[in-house]
């Protein structure tokens, strides 16, 4: 019984010690705090104004005659739209729905023939409902092609309608929508790998760690307490930023309760997930100067190449396999999930079974490994 209040003792002592001491030094508080609101406020200014040149558009040609290959090639050659055929209605849906694309057309069988014989040839156009700026823009441009290009320009005679149909997608949001979660994933490394992994390597060089060995209380205590203390500072910044992204961008927050907290659990795994990364990689060198390198070194590449701040695709793809090395890459596209309805569920779930390994796996075992006594 003693043993027991002795640990939660230390626990709490360690925790509140911690806390206080982030707090007494400015570059973690610039690092971890004023860096995370520079980037947002910065590149937020930058492209919170951008727009996209051109629309996405999936088509699913049912007829698959002349004239309506010759509609999609127009389409192709104009440069507003960017046309990618499938090979079904659910998955031109499905593409309207993640907002993979603005809009689905489904051509249907008899198109070609009703324009030879004018007889009211039309086609079908999902959208996503909940786009609607988008959506005005992209009809105007639309209803404009197909009178210019497909009517007048072309030669064909009658007028080719479309019907439209509401796909009740998720919202797509501006760069700083997309920023938003990419600054929480800055947070969790800078706090995991420069203050949680940094302090240990410390305490270990000025023979703190050793002297903690000696109390009757599992290593494991002094580990969780650090990382507890300091993932209080990781959600207090959490919520800061999406304070600022609010009031400056508008950005999109998760819709309900249940999704606030979902999202603090998940980061609460991505947060200790990055410790076991940090505390393997820091404890690695003998030194503190070799363990800071180290961190250094695997740090920032995590920043630049796990889509914290620009999409994965945009990369190459010899870039974009190097980035799923790193377990941040699955942890962010898990949380983002939580910043926009109509997420990838799936995403989400092997996010979440990686983070476990890592907390309930490797956590333990770097735990275990990592030198208390400096060599």
């Amino acid at each position: 019984m003693g043993s027991k209040k002795n640990t939660i003792r230390s626990f709490k002592n360690w925790f509140f010690l911690q806390i206080r001491l982030f707090f007494r030094e400015p570059l973690a508080i610039f690092w971890v705090v004023v860096f995370p609101l520079l980037l947002l406020v910065i590149f937020g200014s930058v492209f919170s104004r951008y727009e996209k040149p051109v629309f996405r558009v999936s088509v699913y040609n049912q007829d698959r005659n002349e004239i309506s290959q010759k509609m999609i090639e127009i389409l192709t050659r104009s440069g507003i739209f960017v046309v990618e055929e499938v090979d079904s209605e659910e998955e031109v849906k499905k593409r309207v729905g993640n907002n993979q694309v603005t809009m689905g057309f489904v051509i249907p069988e008899d198109f070609s023939r009703d324009v030879s014989h004018d007889t009211s040839p039309f086609f079908e156009v999902y959208y996503n409902a909940r786009q609607k700026e988008m959506n005005a823009i992209a009809f105007s441009i639309l209803d404009s092609f197909l009178y210019e290009e497909v009517i007048r320009r072309k030669g064909v005679e009658g007028k080719i309608t479309y019907v439209t149909t509401e796909v009740s997608g998720r919202v797509e949001g501006s760069y700083v929508d997309f920023l938003l979660p990419g600054l929480v994933a800055l947070v969790v490394i800078s706090v995991s790998f420069f203050s949680v992994a940094t302090k240990m390597l410390v305490y270990r060089e000025y023979g703190i760690l050793k002297q903690l060995e000696l109390l009757p209380v599992p290593r494991s205590v002094y580990v969780i307490a650090e990382g507890f203390s300091q993932f209080v500072v990781v959600i207090a910044q959490i919520f800061l930023l999406c304070a600022v992204g609010v009031l400056l961008y508008r950005v999109v927050l998760p819709a309900s309760l249940w999704y606030w907290i979902g999202m603090i659990l998940y980061v609460a795994f991505g947060f200790f997930a990055m410790v076991a990364v940090a505390l393997f990689v820091g404890g690695l060198a003998k030194s503190y100067q070799g363990g800071v390198n180290l961190l250094n070194l695997v740090a920032y590449p995590m920043m630049f190449l796990g889509g914290l701040y620009f999409p994965l695709e945009q990369m190459p793809k010899a870039l974009q396999w190097l980035a799923y090395i790193f377990p941040i890459t699955h942890f962010l596209e898990g949380l983002r999930f939580f910043f926009g309805e109509g997420g990838d569920v799936m995403v989400l779930g092997r996010g979440i079974l990686i983070l476990l390994v890592y907390v309930v796996v490797v956590l333990p075992w770097v735990i275990r490994g990592f030198r208390w006594a400096k060599e």
